[in-house]
This record gives C-alpha cells, structure tokens and sequence, in this order.
C-alpha cells in the first residue's frame, strides 16, 4: 500500500484466464478501516460515524512504528548496507533528526525543468528547518538531487554543522515507479533507495516536503508528530538555522 490518493485497478484476459493487476493508493494508509476494527475489538473505544478528519489517524501514527517493525525486516543485502551506513555515520537510532528534499517531484523524467539554484536554496532551507525541531541534534539529509545533496555538504562542512549525508553513488537515487524502464532493472538499483527509506524511519523527528516517501519515513520514525514541513503549499515555510533547543521543542522531542 502507498501513500497516495487513487485507486487503479487494470484487467488483462488471456485465453481462459483473467488477471487482474491493483494499484491502491490510500493518503492515510488504512488508518481509518484501523480505527473501525480497534471500535469493533475495544468497548473503551467509540466509534463515531461523524468525526472530523481522518478517523484514528492519531491512534495509527501511535503504533505504526512497531507494527511495521513487527512484520517486515529489510532482505538481508539491504539490512546490510544500512547497518554499515549507520556505522558509517555515526548515527544512533532515535537521536537524530531525518530531512528530505524532494527535489523532482512530479518531473522526474524532465529534471531540466528545476532550476539549480532554487533546488539549492530549497535544500539549504530544509536542513534549516530540521536544526528547529531537534537543534543540536545530527541531520541525517536525502535527496533525489546531487545539487542538493553538495549544497548541504559544503554548507555543512563550512558551517561545521551535525549534517551527514550519504553520497557514494555516481548516478542519482531512483524513484521506485518512475525511474525509466524501471521494470527491467536489476533490484539492487534500488536498494539506496529503501536504505533512506529505512535511515529515515530510524530518526526522532522529520523534515519533509513534497511527495509521500518522506511523510512514509516520518510516519516510520520514533517520534511520528515531531515534524515540520519544509515545502508548503501555496507559501513554502522559511527556516533558520538553529542551535538551541528551547523547553517547547524538548517537550515536543
């Protein structure tokens, strides 16, 4: 199941047989088919026909961490090159803050349409905002944008900021559907991909922006409600670098 809005279903016959291919594509991933059966299984709980928002959002960001921990591990190439990247890193799980940048949403096969510099600005501001929800903390930043990525590299390296990036590949990180060809490509292309995926899942708080991988890894994260969105829509939100945590955002972590 992806984060998503829209429900795809594609039906093939051949000869005797029908197969029927489904893509579901749900924003909140089942939380509220969650919070009914929870209704159903708890007395305590009251299921209210009327309520606002997304029923049981809140109770699913509550446990998704460990559910998800509790019935999927990573294939073993993939549990492999995360342990070292952690090592590498220096990174312990739940002390550091995760920052994405998606810098190619929408126009992944048409990268010529993003300017260089605003990717840059944008990157910049992004790891501004995750130093205010965690000062202090490492910043473990991803992109799907080499740009990006050198823009925080040197502003980390000239600023002597907790940054750390991961940037060992030649070629930019794939986007799981949207890469050309993708189908006949050998799996381990992927794999950086679901090693940020994991990276991220093993942060206190998340900085995100546009696109659901980012809103997936906070949603996998130990802290799902320490967040902040660096890319908004219609207005982006502007961000400081910050080094002192306050008692509200200590709270908050």
């Amino acid at each position: 199941m992806r984060l998503g809005g829209l429900a795809l279903i594609k039906t093939y016959k051949q000869e005797q047989s029908t197969v029927l291919e489904g893509l579901l594509q749900e924003f909140h991933g089942g939380s509220a088919l969650y919070y009914e059966v929870q209704a159903e299984l708890d007395n305590s709980t009251d299921l209210d026909a009327n309520i606002g928002g997304n029923p049981g959002w809140s109770m699913y960001e509550n446990i998704f961490h460990d559910l998800f921990r509790s019935l999927f591990q990573p294939s073993e190439p993939i549990a492999k090159l995360l342990r070292r990247k952690m090592e590498m890193t220096n990174l312990t799980a739940g002390q550091y803050v995760s920052c994405h940048h998606r810098a190619f949403y929408a126009v992944e096969d048409q990268k010529h349409k993003r300017n260089t510099q605003e990717l840059r600005n944008q990157a910049l501001n992004a790891v501004n905002c995750a130093s205010m929800i965690m000062p202090g903390a490492p910043i473990y930043f991803a992109s799907d944008s080499k740009e990006s990525l050198q823009a925080v590299q040197n502003a980390a390296a000239r600023h002597h900021r907790p940054i750390v990036t991961i940037d060992e590949d030649a070629e930019e990180a794939l986007h799981l559907d949207k890469a050309v060809n993708w189908t006949t490509l050998d799996p381990s292309k992927f794999y950086p991909t679901f090693v940020d995926l994991l990276l991220m899942g093993n942060a206190r708080c998340t900085a995100y922006g546009v696109g659901g991988f980012g809103r997936f890894g906070a949603l996998l994260s130990y802290n799902s409600t320490c967040i902040i969105r660096h890319v908004r829509r219609p207005k982006n939100e502007t961000c400081h670098w910050t080094d002192t945590v306050t008692t509200t955002q200590m709270a908050n972590i």
